[in-house]
């Protein structure tokens, strides 16, 4: 469901919605024993989805550095986040989702809200407050493939002198929350190797125990004490030996089936795939690519499950192919499989490449049409200085054009919903002026909008596949009422998302755009 946010719409959706939309987290901010999932409910009524935009860009975070991963899953209107690394250790955590990055679609889908910024701070053990320590644990909390001794490496205190241990008796492994192995202590220069009598070789659940109190540390030349104030709980998950991923999925048919085909009969948008084995389900985000074999044509559309073994395409019927010939439909590696694979992709089944062959036929080769070449000499007032009055812009083309069915003018606020159209006084010649009946009052950036085709010679009036016509105008005014007291508009900056003057997308890196005119979070930018 993704959507070209629209130069009629607010600015940024994101930020509007962030006023609107409350919501409760649990846990709530504050000290817990550890973090292995994050649940966001918000109070939205009638929610049958929400959607994550970029799940990448939801991390936790400790120590202000990068921790976690997670992923999500909701039902109504609560949306969980597992960490893909539980957070044991003792630390600041932060639990983060940016502004936007959840899409609320609610009451039969005919409601759509985003979410705010959320930002959420843990506390795990006890602060450093000069008497406990902090540490980093090798390995990792989480899932291993054995265990045979741990790491505790000192990380809050400078210039160990010494390490002690209390009574390394009193620290031992779990299993499946049974005792399950002493250890023996060795002391490192900056830490401690705890190796088990018993190495954990078997799957199940392990947790490494040490009581409080039992790793003295000394520093600093005059034997500064530190200790754990708070008991060291480490989970470690021993899994069953896994098979890679075999990539050996295959369907049984395809509709329309591979050969010729009419793009009528096709009723083109929809293509589905239909699995051997009923369990198989696409990955998040996966695709698949139709592509004419010798041509530029190509258009790319998300795979999804519809029901069974089906699986489903629904191509644009706006950018469906306009040439007879030769086509492929290609479903790369890794797309679709089995709930082994989904849940872990490094283990299960999954398909190959898969490369389907279409003939397609029937469709009328499109006529060479005319030149979309002309452009305006001028448009009045100029778009490079603050505009006090925009109650009628004129745009001047330097030979004698015809204006066409196209050649009506739309004025809208980037920032405001004003939105005005008109047409222009003459219907031929050099000049055409547009008067605006209900014209600007509030400052602001308004784009005037002349779709391609406006105006044309006189091949093109005659036959309007033929001839030279004018591209699309579009121009950004910055307008600025007369004694408004209004001196400029605040900028924004230089890494806000750009869009073009029609709403589309363009990333943030305005380097790597060609030259034009875009929008800044309703700021026009001019790229040279």
């Amino acid at each position: 469901m993704k959507k070209l946010l629209s130069l009629l719409a607010c600015a940024s959706l994101a930020s509007a919605a962030s006023a609107q939309v409350e919501y409760t987290v649990s846990p709530e901010a504050g000290a817990v024993n550890d973090l292995t999932e994050v649940s966001v409910t918000f109070a939205v009524d009638g929610v049958n989805e929400i959607e994550v935009l970029t799940v990448e860009e939801i991390v936790v975070r400790k120590d202000g550095e990068l921790f976690s991963q997670v992923q999500a899953s909701n039902t109504g209107n609560v949306i969980t986040f597992t960490l893909v690394t539980p957070a044991t250790e003792s630390g600041e955590y932060e639990f983060y989702c940016p502004a936007g990055n959840l899409d609320i679609w609610s009451n039969n889908y005919a409601n759509e809200t985003y979410s705010p910024e959320i930002s959420v701070a843990y506390t795990i053990g006890s602060s450093d407050d000069g008497y406990n320590f902090r540490y980093t644990a090798s390995p990792e909390p989480g899932v291993v493939e054995s265990l045979s001794d741990v790491t505790l490496t000192i990380t809050s205190v400078a210039d160990i002198d010494e390490i002690e241990i209390a009574d390394e008796t009193n620290i031992y492994v779990l299993k499946d929350g049974a005792h399950f192995s002493g250890v023996t202590a060795e002391v490192l220069s900056d830490g401690v190797r705890f190796t088990l009598a018993t190495p954990a070789t078997e799957p199940g659940e392990y947790v490494f125990y040490s009581p409080q109190y039992q790793i003295d540390v000394y520093s600093g030349g005059n034997y500064t004490y530190h200790t754990n104030m708070s008991e060291i709980r480490l989970a470690y998950t021993v899994s069953e030996p896994q098979e890679a991923v075999v990539y050996d999925v295959q369907v049984s048919r395809t509709k329309p089936a591979e050969g010729e085909v009419n793009l009528d009969d096709w009723q083109f948008g929809a293509w589905q795939v239909m699995t051997v084995d009923n369990e198989m389900k696409p990955r998040e985000g996966a695709t698949a690519t139709l592509a004419e074999v010798d041509g530029d044509f190509s258009q790319t559309a998300n795979l999804k499950w519809s029901y069974g073994n089906v699986l489903v395409i629904r191509f644009s019927e706006s950018q469906a192919p306009q040439h007879n010939g030769e086509y492929t439909i290609t479903i790369p590696q890794g797309m679709f499989g089995d709930a082994a694979w989904l849940e872990n992709p490094e283990t299960g089944h999954a398909n190959p490449e898969l490369v389907f062959h279409y003939t397609i036929v029937g469709l009328a080769e499109p006529v060479a049409g005319p030149d979309y070449d002309i452009v305006p000499s001028s448009v009045l007032p100029a778009n490079d200085v603050t505009v006090n009055d925009l109650s009628a812009v004129t745009v001047n083309f330097s030979e004698a054009l015809h204006a066409t069915g196209y050649a009506k003018a739309v004025l809208s606020c980037t920032e405001t919903r004003y939105y005005e159209t008109a047409s222009p006084a003459a219907s031929e010649g050099t000049e055409f002026v547009y008067t605006f009946e209900n014209a600007p009052a509030e400052a602001g950036l308004y784009v005037f909008y002349i779709a391609k085709g406006g105006f044309g010679d006189d091949e093109f009036f005659a036959d309007s596949q033929t001839g030279h016509a004018s591209e699309e105008i579009s121009v950004v005014f910055d307008f600025v009422p007369e004694d408004s007291g209004v001196k400029s508009l605040e900028r924004v900056p230089a890494d806000a998302p750009i869009y073009s003057v029609d709403g589309l997308y363009m990333g943030h890196d305005a380097s790597a755009l060609p030259a034009g005119l875009y929008i800044r979070a309703g700021k026009k930018l001019m790229i040279k």
